[in-house]
């Protein structure tokens, strides 16, 4: 009988499940704790790839369960789980050939994860904290197509350009990160319960606050609803 891994899932036999190429053509499992940006994440992966089967899963235990179950074109993975390292988890389910294509989508950039996403067996690195969620919904279509994409604040290889449309609309030059908190100070939140709510310090909202404001070129929360009514983007 199989023993259970680290997180306390059993292993599966390779010869009971169905390969990548056997699975759906275009199944996207995100492996991520933080419940936000889990969705979020969903919803720009669906914008990569409207048809796409999309499965989110916040940890390890359920992400190999699921995975091993049936395995997914493509995998979204986070570096923070509450069972085990996402590092540790990428490594069983690439020796295990549960997910074809790999990438990493995190904030972290303390050196330990530097030199840890360097020799990760992935093909995408994606840093939140420095791109935008229009170059994200890029690297998961160039990711999921076959290339790689690598952040250069975090990988070996430049970040490829996303196309961008509509240079005029500022709220684009907004971060993965901005746009969330952006999101949710539509909502009327203040800065703690905000914060609460992203699991990041409150001095860190009012700095992304004030980046936000800034980028938008708009001098108040209040002049919001009129920015938005004005770029016609639908942030709700």
């Amino acid at each position: 009988m199989p023993s259970p891994d680290s997180t306390g899932a059993s292993p599966a036999r390779s010869q009971d499940r169905p390969s990548p190429s056997a699975a759906s053509a275009r199944r996207i499992v995100i492996v991520k704790w933080d419940m936000l940006t889990a969705d979020v994440l969903g919803r720009l992966a669906r914008e990569a790839y409207p048809s796409a089967d999309v499965t989110i899963c916040r940890t390890g235990a359920d992400a190999l369960d699921t995975l091993r179950r049936r395995p997914a074109a493509l995998g979204i993975f986070g570096l923070t789980l509450p069972d085990i390292d996402g590092l540790d988890l990428l490594a069983l389910v690439a020796d295990e050939h549960l997910a074809a294509r790999r990438m990493i989508v995190t904030g972290r950039r303390d050196e330990y994860s530097r030199q840890a996403l360097r020799v990760a067996r992935v093909q995408g690195v994606f840093d939140t904290s420095v791109e935008d969620s229009e170059s994200l919904v890029a690297a998961i279509r160039r990711v999921g197509e076959g290339g790689d994409y690598f952040s250069a604040t975090l990988g070996s290889a430049s970040p490829v350009p996303a196309s961008r449309p509509d240079k005029d609309r500022k709220v684009e030059t907004l971060t993965f990160i901005e746009q969330q908190v952006f999101t949710i100070m539509l909502e009327g939140l203040e800065d703690e319960p905000l914060a609460k709510r992203l699991g990041m310090t409150a001095q860190a909202v009012c700095s992304h606050r004030a980046s936000i404001l800034k980028k938008l070129h708009v001098q108040s929360i209040e002049q919001l609803p009129a920015f938005i009514r004005r770029t016609n983007k639908p942030w709700k």
